[in-house]
């Protein structure tokens, strides 16, 4: 049987309030080699200098909603087997593993390639991107977790990249013996230094890679750029 691969566009800034995620998005589109599948584009809002509003404690809820909606709409309509999703900031992921947590149920096991775990809840950052895995595995608001009828077993998750987590994330991981393994461990090859995981019955791994940028000196408009003492250094992620 013929796998169907979807590509989508999403390039959704306002889960990170951050507007250069808007044009990252397209050109990632423009980089990207020609697709072998289907291609849809998720509809988002363009920038604009006005500023977004908090509903719910969460930036811009009801623009994210509404574009998580239509996404989900997308993917159903294709239908895919796996998905390459272009964003976008981090929620992007939502919907695409919603729909693969449907599909292969327990047998998804999840690469989370990222600094950050993404567990936050809008009591601890105003910003979804920071929810996205959390509402995967079932917390965090409401009207996100409702898009994920099949949750992620916290024991399918491996999160390659951790670094200095905050107190309610460090917590958060421990309570759902999360894996880990810190960016030295993955450079050398080490062993997960947090929690147990589980390699059981897992047949399909979906991987989640953020890509920050190739040198910081020139994007400092990015989430989490370290200090300009370390701004000679490159992140390839």
């Amino acid at each position: 049987m013929t796998s169907k691969t979807l590509r989508l566009l999403f390039p959704q800034w306002q889960g990170g309030n951050n507007p250069p995620y808007y044009l990252g998005s397209l050109l990632l589109s423009f980089l990207a080699p020609e697709p072998t599948g289907p291609v849809a584009s998720v509809p988002v809002y363009e920038p604009t200098t006005e500023p977004l509003t908090e509903i719910d404690g969460i930036t811009a809820k009801p623009q994210i909603i509404r574009q998580l909606n239509d996404a989900t709409a997308l993917i159903a309509q294709h239908c895919p087997d796996s998905i390459v999703v272009l964003g976008g900031d981090c929620l992007v992921s939502l919907a695409p593993f919603a729909h693969l947590l449907n599909k292969y149920g327990d047998k998804l096991g999840v690469l989370w390639v990222d600094s950050h775990p993404d567990v936050q809840t809008a009591k601890q950052y105003p910003n979804a991107h920071a929810h996205v895995l959390g509402a995967l595995i079932g917390t965090g608001d409401n009207d996100l977790v409702a898009h994920v009828a099949t949750r992620l077993n916290p024991a399918k998750i491996m999160i390659a990249g951790l670094h200095d987590p905050l107190a309610y994330e460090a917590d958060y991981l421990a309570r759902h013996n999360i894996a880990t393994i810190a960016p030295e461990q993955v450079k050398n090859g080490g062993k997960r230094s947090h929690g147990r995981g589980s390699k059981g019955n897992i047949l399909n791994i979906w991987r989640y890679t953020l890509i920050w940028t190739f040198s910081i000196r020139h994007c400092s408009a990015l989430y989490f750029s370290p200090s300009q003492a370390e701004a000679s250094t490159t992140l390839a992620t």
